[in-house]
């Protein structure tokens, strides 16, 4: 990356959040990037446009971004620093800073052509926002959450959830291939979400009228059934976390599917399943409907 791009980002170290559970301090510090001045620039001419074309149409100026600082590009990510760092250092790296930092130069170059002409610059912002949550902790386990957020310019916004599961004990991320009880019962733990899958969809929820039969099957040929490795434990047991278009289109948003515990056993280590956590928040899982 440029020199000249690397001095403009800047993170700033002021603690965010301060919770402390077992031996577990979750603090976070935010980088924010600092917009470049010529940036700013374009961007100020950009936003006297937008006023101008929300006055016209009649909108609330209220929800107008004035500050060209953040108007044309937007970018804050969440940095673990919970004082285990081996925790820290893995969650950092999964972050979305290292891709930012390498695409930087590009991103700028196209924000130049992107905004020379402010009045072919209604709408729109370059956005990376990528907020980091902590779920639980146990004496088996710390999980933790990422929330994206970005916006390239293209036809609609991306976003997704990234869950994260640390063995406390072995001093690692795990994998599916690490929790459950032999290489076989991969294909069981994948019928058994499969299952649940197809009751997703034959129930009415917020983003989709309920499928028929018929439609369920063309669904799955569309879009094949398979057991991702984005998941978390709880105290019922076990939550599985699809991102738009993994197994279904972008409209059907996200896809949780929770599988209770009477449902894993022998399929799952019992000191996954049964642990018992001194804190557990599921606050990051509201964007998603249960099955």
């Amino acid at each position: 990356m440029n020199a000249v791009f690397k001095s403009l980002a800047v993170l700033s170290l002021a603690t965010m959040t301060s919770i402390v559970h077992a031996d577990i301090q979750f603090n976070k510090s935010e980088y924010r990037y600092q917009t470049p001045k010529h940036i700013e620039k374009l961007c100020q001419a950009v936003i006297k446009e937008r006023i101008a074309y929300y006055t016209q149409e009649g909108w609330d100026l209220d929800e107008l971004d004035t500050d060209p600082k953040t108007a044309c590009i937007d970018v804050s990510i969440e940095l673990s620093k919970t004082g285990v760092s081996w925790i820290d250092e893995r969650l950092n790296e999964q972050s979305s800073l290292p891709s930012f930092q390498e695409d930087l130069s590009d991103i700028i170059s196209d924000l130049e052509e992107r905004f020379a002409n402010p009045k072919d610059a209604h709408f729109g912002a370059y956005e990376n926002i990528d907020e980091l949550s902590h779920i639980s902790t146990s004496a088996v386990t710390a999980q933790f959450a990422r929330d994206f957020y970005g916006y390239s310019f293209g036809a609609h916004g991306h976003y997704g959830k990234s869950l994260y599961v640390f063995d406390l004990q072995d001093k690692k991320q795990l994998s599916l291939d690490d929790v459950i009880t032999t290489p076989a019962k991969k294909s069981t733990l994948t019928q058994i979400a499969k299952r649940h899958f197809i009751e997703y969809l034959k129930s009415d929820v917020d983003k989709a009228p309920a499928m028929t039969d018929e439609e369920v099957r063309e669904h799955l040929q569309s879009w094949e059934f398979y057991l991702n490795d984005n998941f978390v434990f709880t105290p019922d047991g076990m939550t599985f976390w699809y991102s738009p278009y993994q197994i279904g289109p972008y409209v059907m948003g996200y896809v949780v599917i929770d599988i209770p515990k009477s449902k894993l056993k022998g399929v799952i280590k019992d000191k996954y399943l049964n642990q018992t956590f001194t804190h557990f928040d599921d606050s990051s899982f509201d964007d998603g409907e249960d099955n």
